[in-house]
């Protein structure tokens, strides 16, 4: 834990984004990492709500979540997010094979900056990497 938290520290000083990736599927797990690498992203890897609020830290520039996971959801995590790092402002994202619509209320309650549906495409990775580079670019300034 110590090791990546100073990681962390290291890397938040220079333009690489951190994401916390939430995914138990090990095939989408691998596609997303690999999508979020190839656009200069360093990811740390949770499959499980546990696991996400085990490495957690508030030095993630965004959060992508699975939904649906073993032990729980990806709204759970979230909230424990919102709960214990009040001041936490970065892009958090959800993704699912569920509808919008079925997950709607969750998602206002959350208070997610974006939605992204199964199977996700590049241009879905890409434009959740974009909002997070904005925000962090605006938080610099």
């Amino acid at each position: 834990m110590r090791l990546i938290r100073a990681i962390d520290a290291i890397a938040l000083r220079s333009k690489i984004l951190n994401i916390l990736l939430v995914e138990d599927d090990p095939t989408l797990q691998w596609c997303a990492k690999t999508m979020l690498e190839n656009m200069g992203c360093r990811v740390i890897e949770a499959s499980s709500c546990s696991e996400a609020l085990e490495k957690f830290t508030p030095q993630f520039d965004g959060v992508l979540t699975d939904i649906g996971l073993p032990d729980g959801n990806g709204f759970e995590v979230i909230h424990h997010i919102r709960r214990g790092y009040p001041h936490y402002s970065s892009v958090i994202y959800v993704y699912t094979a569920f509808d919008r619509d079925y997950v709607e209320e969750e998602y206002m309650k959350a208070n997610v900056h974006g939605f992204i549906s199964k199977p996700f495409l590049q241009n879905d990775i890409k434009k959740f990497v974009d909002d997070v580079q904005n925000k962090k670019r605006s938080v610099a300034l």
